[in-house]
């Protein structure tokens, strides 16, 4: 928590690709109980499989925690059968496809919202076929449902992701993988790797976050840099179809990733109303050179309205 508001931020969505076991959860419900949040936490459950799903559904009700952790549903891994992974391809058996369905199914029926990883358009388009399917008997569209990555998805699977309802959660992940991006789609393909653009275009429901700490630094700036010059860690432009204004990428970063925890009317911009969380920064994120503002940390950070890092 402390390195997370050295480095500007004030709230998470905390959402786990594999690994996790129940027992990984209980040093942050301890945090919880003991009034010893800093960070404000939403909570997306790992699972593995569709028995996983069951158990949480079971035991735990959605929404359960308050504003410092609450629990905002599965993700970002469902069952590990369909978990695809940056590749050409990704084989989609169908015994693995039956327990994806089940699963999506509970937690349509039971007002569950999901995050899915997706990396590939050819999962993506899979996943799709079966929410449409679980929307004719249980709708989703206002259960918040979500793709994250989705590096390669068709403008056509954008489109029915809108009239589902869903939104599309971005992360830097090219900042560390652009080479092995390029290796498993092309050049081409990397080069609008995810396709912002069109979702801004579109008017989905987007927001970024780092899908740190295996795969990228955890750092915001960093994404925004990102988001801002097309850059990878090395300095060469490897995104340059799908580079933001700074007022778009801040927008998305902020009040645009609030949406998918169902806190943009808490969270994500500085407004009467709103929770008392904000930083003040070493520098000015809309006039500083391109290249620096991945430098940029915060001078000081409050949360509730209490100074929770100050730079000495």
């Amino acid at each position: 928590m402390r390195d997370f508001h050295a480095a500007g931020l004030t709230s998470v969505i905390e959402t786990v690709g594999g690994g996790v076991t129940d027992d990984d959860y209980k040093v942050l419900f301890e945090s919880w109980r003991k009034n010893e949040l800093t960070m404000r936490t939403a909570l997306l459950i790992y699972t593995a499989t569709a028995a996983d799903g069951q158990r949480w559904i079971k035991h735990l009700p959605i929404g359960f925690g308050d504003e410092w952790l609450r629990v905002s549903g599965f993700g970002e891994q469902l069952v590990n059968a369909v978990q695809d992974n940056l590749a050409p391809s990704f084989p989609l058996k169908p015994e693995g496809l039956e327990e994806y369905r089940k699963f999506v199914t509970e937690a349509a029926k039971n007002r569950w919202p999901i995050q899915q990883h997706t990396t590939l358009g050819a999962t993506a388009k899979a996943y799709l076929d079966i929410f449409e399917e679980v929307d004719r008997q249980y709708p989703i569209r206002d259960l918040r449902w979500s793709l994250a990555h989705v590096e390669t998805i068709s403008e056509a699977d954008m489109r029915r992701v809108k009239r589902l309802g869903m939104g599309l959660t971005i992360q830097s992940r090219q900042v560390i993988q652009s080479e092995l991006m390029k290796q498993a789609w092309g050049s081409d393909a990397a080069a609008s790797a995810p396709p912002m653009k069109k979702m801004l275009e579109l008017g989905l429901p987007v927001g970024a976050g780092t899908d740190a700490t295996v795969v990228t630094p955890y750092h915001p700036f960093t994404t925004l840099w990102w988001m801002v010059t097309g850059k990878d860690w090395a300095g060469r432009v490897v995104r340059p179809n799908e580079r933001l204004s700074r007022e778009d990428a801040l927008r998305v970063h902020t009040v645009g990733s609030a949406w998918f925890s169902s806190d943009e009317k808490i969270k994500g911009s500085i407004e009467p109303g709103k929770l008392a969380d904000l930083v003040v920064l070493t520098d000015d994120y809309l006039s500083v050179p391109e290249d620096k503002i991945r430098e940029i940390s915060s001078v000081m950070t409050i949360v509730g309205g209490k100074v929770v890092h100050e730079k000495q």
